[in-house]
């Protein structure tokens, strides 16, 4: 009798002990939930200021164009605040192509010691090319991380830049056909000689710089593909070719970038430096937050997993 209370006993405790392991793992789990929760709340805290900002830049739009008479107020109320919702979700993207895009420039240029220099230079090709900030900025850091390891000067490149910004406008290409035939032109370059598929997509994009190439070297326009099939066209030839293109066609650049479809493109330019504008500042901490709850998250793992692993012992 004696003998079996003590296997009872023996047998209570084994059970006992698992049940104690769980309780201990179910604490730590919770405790990763409450760290979870306050990071939840710090992204939460970040969306609420960025929202209130854009309701304020929405009121004085709306105090601007109080003449329209009092038919916005009824459009606030009724779809007001999912506009300000969306476009708050656009903005924090389009601040953070914006930050990324500066931070680029700034780890390129410090490698060369050229850093107010680059961001100069990718300013003042926004400006002149009716470019966003950001896609000057992403244009000109892939040329620069390109060729200037290769020995081209900032000036160079910023004149390879223009001059095919200046084709494409001219040749009539839009902004997103000019940026790709660039990205492959930078890449074209950054190998030493143009052919390939980067040629083709010069000469559909920009025909313009082939004329440049055929004044260069004196090669007829019609032969350059198998010239450049050679690898005869050489990145020296094309950068010269570039030059020359931004230089004589300064004059016909304003009058192309005249058009409707100009001024549309420089709304939409302002449109995006309001929205990095106010969300330049929250940008930190939502992205802080994000970032710790997702530690957070990882943490998690192996605990619930631990916690599983108990429970199915002890059942």
């Amino acid at each position: 009798m004696a003998r079996a209370s003590v296997e009872l006993i023996v047998e209570a405790a084994r059970a006992i002990n698992p049940l104690r392991k769980v309780e201990r793992q179910t604490k730590r789990v919770e405790e990763q939930f409450d760290k979870a929760r306050r990071s939840t709340k710090r992204v939460e805290a970040a969306l609420v200021l960025m929202g209130r900002r854009g309701i304020n830049v929405v009121r004085d739009l709306e105090k601007n164009t109080a003449r329209l008479g009092r038919t916005m107020g009824g459009l606030r109320g009724s779809v007001g605040k999912a506009v300000i919702g969306f476009a708050a979700f656009k903005s924090v993207q389009t601040g953070i192509q914006r930050l990324e895009s500066e931070r680029r420039i700034k780890l390129l240029g410090q490698r060369f010691g050229e850093v107010g220099q680059l961001q100069s230079a990718a300013a003042a090709a926004a400006r002149k090319f009716n470019l966003s900030q950001t896609e000057a900025n992403q244009s000109l850091a892939d040329a620069f991380a390109r060729l200037r390891p290769l020995g081209v000067s900032l000036k160079d490149i910023t004149s390879t830049f223009g001059g095919f910004r200046t084709a494409a406008v001219l040749g009539g290409a839009t902004a997103a056909e000019a940026s790709a035939a660039f990205t492959q032109l930078s890449q074209a370059l950054g190998s030493g000689a143009l052919r390939g598929d980067e040629f083709r997509s010069i000469a559909e994009q920009a025909p313009l710089v082939l004329q440049a190439i055929s004044d260069e070297t004196g090669v007829a326009a019609g032969d350059l593909k198998e010239y450049a099939a050679e690898g005869l066209l050489t990145s020296d030839i094309v950068i010269k070719a570039l030059k020359r293109i931004e230089s004589e066609g300064a004059n016909r650049l304003a009058q192309a970038l005249g058009g409707p479809a100009a001024k549309i493109k420089d709304f939409q330019n302002k449109v995006e430096d309001l929205q990095v504008a106010f969300t330049e500042s929250a940008i930190p901490a939502i992205t802080d937050s994000i970032s710790d709850l997702g530690t957070v998250i990882k943490q998690l793992e192996p605990l619930i997993r631990g916690l599983g692993s108990l429970l199915a012992g002890v059942a």
